[in-house]
């Protein structure tokens, strides 16, 4: 019974007049939205060869948390192998002391 007046109201919708050109429109929008983006992206991954080991996601989280780099710490393992995690000041300053390896060797910086 869901799908008859789910397909009724489909049918309602499509009837409205502008509704494909404005979709085409819609579609043609995002698509230079994403080439923008990828081309932001890869000149991103260009000044910095290790984003390659990323997705764009994760490349796009971390550069969204420019501000706050104790939020990068997830994708550190991706971009260097024998990173695991980074050591910060404990007041917040942002400053980093040191990282630990997968084998949770410590190396102070």
């Amino acid at each position: 019974m869901e799908n008859i007046i789910t397909t009724k109201k489909i049918l309602i919708v499509t009837k409205n007049k502008g509704l494909v050109e404005m979709m085409i429109d819609c579609v043609k929008n995002l698509e230079i939205v994403q080439k923008g983006l990828n081309a932001y992206l890869e000149g991103k991954r260009a000044s910095f060869p290790r984003f390659y080991f990323l997705s764009n996601d994760e490349l796009l989280e971390i550069l969204s948390e420019t501000k706050d780099p104790e939020k990068v710490q997830p994708h550190l393992k991706k971009c260097f192998e024998g990173m695991m995690k980074l050591e910060f000041d404990p007041a917040k300053t942002k400053k980093v002391f040191g990282m630990y390896s997968p084998e949770t060797e410590y190396v102070q910086f």
